[in-house]
């Protein structure tokens, strides 16, 4: 029709990822734009996104794994990992090497930080792989590269860098164990800007993980220092100047796993060992909780947590 002023009604979906308790949930705006002209549709800025943080690249320094007769139920170690560290930031790529079977990285500039796994082994076995991971353990620390370890890697770091841990008198430490944070860490929270020192510095609750072990870090190495205890192993938690870090628990185990691991030792333990160890399993391991930690660890300090999509891995869910 002659004259007639046509408008053209632009409907534009601007799509925003927000992370609420460790969830996505995706939020939809709708905006009805009518111009005479419509010659140009000016959007508004987006929402900035929180997975700012660069991909890095996280050797994990694989010391065993699950038994081929269950991974088709629990997952090996790599995925164990994968699902718990990448649900934490899935910008760190985790790329796995198994220690155990001679694998090492040629030197620690291969990737941007290190985590060193569990393993059935001690750390004062008279294995050559193990002698070969303590001597990079080292040249981690000489150079500064951030290290983090697990159980077994937590034990590796204290006795490489001029500890000890050997078996404890407790005996076996099985189920979920609680530790009390005794030093807190800026990375403990996200986007803590006060010291740990200052009084507005908020008082952290304590903390429970799975735990499969029967040694212990019984002496500190120079410089190291305990910033979580618990009342079976003393050295929960250890950290050397923002550059290793060790946690004796296991974030990355499920209970069922624990349970599993639990029913397999059961020659081996005392029956109120036994008992109490599976009693422990109806706490709530806050693994993903000490995973953030351990992330925010490895990005630097108290910087917040890349919250970027989550990594998929073959693991199964698990229970928490």
């Amino acid at each position: 029709m002659a004259g007639a002023v046509l408008f053209l009604r632009v409907l534009v979906v601007v799509t925003v990822t927000v992370t609420v308790a460790g969830a996505l949930s995706t939020v939809a705006i709708a905006a009805a734009l009518e111009s005479p002209a419509a010659a140009a549709v000016i959007l508004p800025p987006t929402a900035p996104t929180m997975n700012a943080h660069p991909k890095l690249r996280v050797g994990l320094l694989l010391c065993d794994d699950v038994d081929p007769c269950a991974q088709a139920q629990y997952g090996t170690y790599a995925a164990m990992f994968r699902r718990r560290i990448g649900g934490a930031d899935a910008g760190l790529q985790l790329h796995p090497m198994r220690c155990d079977l001679g694998e090492l990285p040629n030197a620690p500039g291969d990737f941007d930080a290190y985590l060193i796994s569990g393993s059935r082994h001690a750390v004062y076995d008279a294995h050559a792989w193990i002698a070969r991971l303590q001597c990079f353990v080292r040249d981690c620390h000489a150079r500064r590269k951030k290290t983090v370890g697990i159980c077994f890697g937590h034990q590796l770091i204290a006795h490489a860098c001029g500890g000890e841990a050997r078996k404890a008198d407790a005996g076996w430490g099985l189920g979920v164990h609680r530790s009390r944070i005794t030093a807190p860490q800026p990375w403990m929270l996200p986007g803590a800007a006060d010291s740990p020192d200052s009084p507005d510095f908020p008082d952290f609750p304590d903390y429970r993980l799975v735990a499969i072990h029967q040694d212990q870090v019984t002496k500190l190495p120079p410089n190291f220092r305990v910033i979580a205890a618990g009342d079976f192993c003393p050295v929960s938690m250890l950290v050397d100047d923002g550059v290793m870090l060790g946690v004796q628990g296991h974030p990355e185990f499920s209970r069922a796993f624990c349970e599993f691991r639990i029913h397999a030792r059961r020659a081996q333990l005392d029956a109120g060992v036994y008992r109490r160890a599976l009693e422990s399993l109806k706490l709530q391991p806050d693994a993903a909780r000490v995973c953030e930690w351990i992330a925010r660890f490895i990005r630097g300090g108290g910087a917040p947590v890349a919250a970027v999509e989550s990594v998929e891995s073959t693991a199964p869910a698990g229970d928490e």
